[in-house]
């Protein structure tokens, strides 16, 4: 009886491990599907972020030549202004004489009215008196001194009559000429107002053109928030998928104390961790990493620590990316890479050679970015440097 409940346990136990065994199957099996969905929807997701980033590379070279022509128009418009100010000192400087001619004209006719009515007066006293003999004048002297007189009296009438004439003629040409000089002032006020007209113009249809471009240059930005976003989103689901992977795993760490620091040739920091405006965007975002910079494209590039690779590819904003898992919840990321020379499910050493410097993606120039994260949240990597 014994033997035969002896042999009912060891029975029922060897049935408890193969289930056991079976359902762990099972769920490793459930896990390992479930991986793979995330990675095929990763990879997915690489590939429309691609296609966004071609858009962003080519929404900044319109960026670039909106710019320049923009900086065209407004050195044009300059110009037009400082022209169309000279013109309009021009015309002021036209109306000024114009006013100043007129006051002259209406001088001279009155002068010429007040010798015209001189004269009136003595043609009517001659006309009135008879005609004036001058021989008889002279010739009724009673002495020599008298004709002397008389003579130079004469001669003084006959000298005043000329005059006169000619200061009438005189005064009546130099009416003519300010007429004329009047419709010269004149057609220039009119050729003046017409070049204002031209360039006026000439300027709406500038200004018309540099609204143009500078709603251009607003759907650009708004091309660029769009690609941010996107990186965002990639960030956020590769988060997710990091923290998922790690958890279902459930290894230990595997890392070291200390990280060994991932761009041997260069420990200048050109953008720390923290808040700060994007140097691209122009917003103030919170940077998630350090940027390493000083170190020429195709400069060595060396896992933190001890690791197992979980991505080696593009992703999005970020180009070439590797992020390595080194349990326990950490990870590390190293962005912009111009090669990647590790593969997903290989394992790496602290300080084995990854990938190379390079400035892929969203990238000012050549430098790294290099993230750490716990359970698929950015960290100060400080803390571990």
């Amino acid at each position: 009886m014994r033997d035969y409940f002896n042999s009912s346990r060891k029975s029922i136990i060897t049935l408890f491990i193969v289930i056991v065994l079976l359902f762990s199957g099972v769920v490793n099996t459930a896990g390992s599907s479930q991986l793979d969905e995330l990675r095929q929807e990763h990879k997915n997701l690489n590939s429309k972020i691609l296609e966004q980033q071609k858009k962003v590379n080519e929404a900044k070279k319109r960026e670039k030549t909106a710019t320049n022509e923009l900086q065209l128009i407004e050195r044009e418009l300059e110009l037009t202004e400082l022209e169309l100010e000279q013109v309009t000192q021009k015309l002021l400087a036209a109306e000024t004489q114009v006013r100043k001619i007129r006051a002259e004209l209406e001088e001279a006719e009155e002068e010429v009215e007040e010798q015209e009515e001189t004269l009136k007066v003595r043609v009517v006293g001659m006309y009135k008196n008879g005609p004036v003999d001058y021989l008889e004048v002279i010739l009724d002297s009673q002495s020599f001194s008298e004709f002397i007189t008389r003579m130079d009296i004469i001669g003084k009438i006959i000298a005043y009559d000329s005059s006169l004439l000619n200061s009438l003629m005189e005064h009546k040409q130099f009416i003519a000429d300010k007429k004329v000089e009047l419709e010269l002032q004149r057609d220039e006020i009119l050729a003046a107002r017409s070049e204002i007209n031209v360039k006026k113009r000439q300027m709406e249809a500038k200004v018309a053109s540099r609204g143009q471009v500078l709603r251009q240059i607003q759907n650009d930005k708004k091309s660029y928030e769009a690609a941010l976003k996107e990186m965002e989103a990639s960030q956020n689901r590769l988060n997710r998928m990091i923290a998922e992977l790690q958890g279902k795993e459930n290894k230990d760490y595997m890392g070291t104390a200390t990280f060994t620091w991932p761009v041997p040739i260069s420990r200048k920091i050109t953008s720390e961790y923290g808040w700060r405006v994007h140097p691209i965007h122009k917003t103030r975002k919170f940077h998630t990493g350090l940027d390493i910079g000083g170190a020429p494209a195709g400069s060595n590039i060396v896992a933190a620590t001890h690791g197992k690779v979980i991505h080696a590819g593009s992703l999005g904003g970020y180009g070439l990316t590797v992020v390595l898992d080194h349990g326990g919840g950490i990870s590390t990321m190293y962005a912009h890479c111009s090669r990647i020379l590790v593969k997903v499910g290989q394992y790496v050493n602290g300080g084995d050679i990854i990938a190379k410097v390079g400035s892929t993606g969203i990238s000012t120039g050549p430098h790294l970015h290099f993230e750490v994260k716990i359970n698929g949240n950015h960290t100060d990597p400080w803390k571990y440097l």
